[in-house]
């Protein structure tokens, strides 16, 4: 069945031959939700998205100004100063593409040239964010991969981490993020309409947004966008991730009762010096901060893997518009994945 929308559009610019009386009184704006669906969508996706990428661009470069500051230069301060990185070059076109379509859609008092431009901001932002989720997602793996070696593996550590291998490995993940969700610019296509204004006869130019015939096929939607995306994004990267903080909490328990028990038995102050008992306590914190990232990350995900497979098993065309469960769950895994960057 032919949009109206479109329909509405084509007639405007001399498309159909004839008068369209429903064209003529049918507004030509896009389709708007109900004052529930707005505030929701206003408070979630305007509002406390802004806060947290305000607060989270702040944070995260405070982070790294700390870090810098730390004279010991290990692997894990500077993969953890990339993972700022990574979490800045989410939160920006995050803010972006998320933010924006809010606020017209809310306000509805866009600027013309605010409005045309959506559609091409959409167009390459998703893809962007899609990026930058990628790295700061595999960046986590590597910090949590790293801290491994040096707890539980301290004899190999030499063989298997080291400050320039961490260096090229950080680097190789955005040139992979990149190949990875680089089928994601060629999804949209940007349909550009001139309209006339039936209240003032003024024309002007309006832009959609529609699927490319390389991303609406079952391939592009359904192997890459689902699957593929399902095992790189959430399978393998929580699995890691999961494994390796269960071996990093058993690894720092057993640190902990081992100094009890060295305590108990009267060494404590006789064996090592206050400069070694600083250092593992450092050590242990630092590892337990990376175990807090850990778990964040992983609860931040899950609603982001309930939106993917709410959205392969639906059904219905009209699951993103407002009173289906899709379009909550969108808003939530939005909202979590800014957060997961922002703290």
């Amino acid at each position: 069945m032919e949009d109206p929308l479109l329909h509405c559009l084509e007639w405007a610019n001399g498309g159909i031959n004839g008068s369209d009386a429903e064209c003529a009184r049918r507004p030509l704006v896009v389709e708007t939700m109900n004052n529930t669906c707005h505030v929701f969508q206003l408070v979630v996706s305007f509002v406390l998205i802004g806060i947290m990428c305000g607060l989270g661009l702040i944070g995260n470069v405070l982070s790294m100004l700390t870090l810098q500051k730390d004279t010991m230069h290990t692997v894990t301060i500077f993969l953890l100063s990339a993972l700022c990185v990574a979490d800045i070059g989410f939160i920006l076109p995050a803010f972006v593409v998320i933010m924006l379509p809010s606020y017209c859609e809310y306000f509805q008092h866009c600027t013309l040239g605010l409005r045309q431009t959506l559609p091409f901001i959409e167009q390459y932002g998703w893809g962007t964010v899609s990026f930058a989720h990628s790295c700061t997602v595999y960046m986590t793996v590597l910090v949590a991969l790293h801290r491994y070696f040096f707890v539980c593996r301290p004899h190999d550590c030499h063989r298997l981490s080291g400050i320039s291998r961490a260096r090229r490995q950080a680097l190789l993940i955005p040139i992979l993020s990149l190949f990875f969700n680089l089928p994601r610019l060629f999804e949209y296509k940007v349909r550009i309409v001139t309209m006339r204004s039936f209240d003032t006869n003024v024309t002007y130019i309006e832009t959609t947004k529609k699927l490319t015939s390389f991303a609406d096929n079952v391939w592009f939607q359904v192997l890459y966008k689902n699957v593929l995306y399902c095992v790189l994004m959430f399978a393998i990267p929580l699995s890691l991730l999961i494994g390796l903080s269960i071996r990093l909490l058993r690894s720092l328990h057993q640190r902990r009762m081992s100094r009890i028990k060295y305590n108990v038995a009267g060494g404590g102050t006789r064996g090592g010096s206050s400069i070694e008992r600083r250092q593992k306590r450092r050590d242990d914190n630092i590892t337990f901060v990376l175990i807090i990232i850990i778990g964040v990350f992983a609860v931040c995900q899950a609603p982001m893997l309930a939106q993917r497979l709410l959205l392969a098993t639906s059904t219905d065309e009209n699951a993103h518009h407002c009173r289906h469960a899709y379009f909550y769950v969108e808003q939530a895994a939005n909202f979590f994945a800014v957060l997961n960057s922002c703290i």
